[in-house]
């Protein structure tokens, strides 16, 4: 097993080409593989430091994917408050009135749900 110890851009099969990350497991062979030795680009590793290397590399991708959703529920609520708030102003009801439309409302979808269990 090798890893990147300098960033490089390599193509594995002549038509792709993968920009190789510091850091990265390296589990290309042939001649990108003997490129990359020659030019210092990648080091041989041992396997636990290899599992480790890509554990850290899963868990920050893990990070960005949640990180990514909850910016996308956080945009959603806003965007969703956003039209309750225009419906309200179109409405041309008080707060109160608007208020107890919600509360029947919501009453109602209680009583729906628990009519289908």
């Amino acid at each position: 097993m090798y890893k990147v110890i300098k960033a490089f851009p390599g193509s594995p099969d002549g038509m792709r080409v993968i920009n190789f990350k510091e850091g990265d497991p390296f589990e290309e062979t042939g001649d990108l593989l003997a490129v990359a030795i020659a030019n210092n680009w990648v080091e041989e590793t041992d396997d636990e430091e290899a599992k480790a290397a890509e554990e850290a590399k899963a868990a920050e991708e893990a990070k960005a994917a949640e990180e990514a959703k909850a910016a996308e529920e956080a945009k959603a609520a806003e965007e969703a408050k956003a039209a309750e708030e225009a419906a309200f102003k179109k409405s041309g009801l008080t707060q109160e009135e608007w208020q107890s439309l919600a509360d029947a409302d919501r009453e109602k979808r209680i009583k729906a749900a628990s009519k289908s269990k």
